[in-house]
């Protein structure tokens, strides 16, 4: 039995089927970049509902 592997991936470029993607700390997602770019008021967020 062949073994498929499937992933979804989230990017902001075209790719083409059998292209590799490589994360690493010199290339990230976009995801990774918005998240990174909101992440302090994510914790300001989160500081200000600790009761």
């Amino acid at each position: 039995m062949n073994e498929i592997y499937d992933y979804h991936i989230v990017t902001d470029s075209s790719m083409e089927k059998g292209q590799h993607i490589i994360f690493n700390d010199v290339n990230y997602s976009g995801v990774y970049k918005r998240v990174n770019d909101k992440i302090q008021i994510v914790k300001d967020i989160y500081i200000s509902r600790k009761i």
